[in-house]
């Protein structure tokens, strides 16, 4: 079987296309400035057309996917930031009550008492409009986000 040339370049073009217009795998580490991870919360990547977003790990690792974790995302141009990035504090004490009955006379005289929620890094980094963060995806790659904790000055 014999094939001209322009349905060989045809073909050529063809599987060329097919590999670039499919996703790419972007991960990283969210660090502070003295090197230690954030450890909880979940960065996302958007665009106008997609938005794609991974779990930050323990030890401040990630990895991007649209339909489910680290799948890759399109290449583009890409918006960055940071939710979830909070820490739950229980209070002294613990529990005002058990599940075994009601309140002690002592707690009652306490008053309520609610966990604290406790933001990890700088609220800045909670909106794409703000965190300061973009990113030119075009092939697979790691893409490694500093953060300062709330107050800090300067990035």
């Amino acid at each position: 079987m014999k094939y001209s040339s322009l349905s060989i370049v045809f073909l050529v073009v063809l599987v060329f296309m097919t590999g670039c217009s499919g996703k790419v795998k972007v991960k990283g580490k969210v660090t502070f400035p003295d090197g230690s991870p954030l450890t909880r919360g979940s960065v996302t990547f958007e665009s106008e057309t997609v938005a794609g977003g991974g779990e930050v790990k323990k030890d401040g690792t990630y990895t991007i996917g649209i339909n489910k974790p680290g799948d890759g995302i399109p290449p583009g141009k890409y918006k960055v930031y940071i939710t979830g990035a909070v820490d739950m504090i229980e209070p002294e004490g613990g529990p005002q009550m058990s599940g075994d009955g009601p309140m002690s006379a002592e707690a009652i005289a306490r008053g309520p008492r609610m966990a604290q929620m406790i933001q990890l890094i700088d609220r800045k980094f909670e909106s794409k409009y703000s965190s300061g963060l973009e990113v030119d995806v075009k092939s697979s790659m790691t893409y490694d986000i500093p953060v300062v904790a709330p107050g800090a000055a300067g990035m």
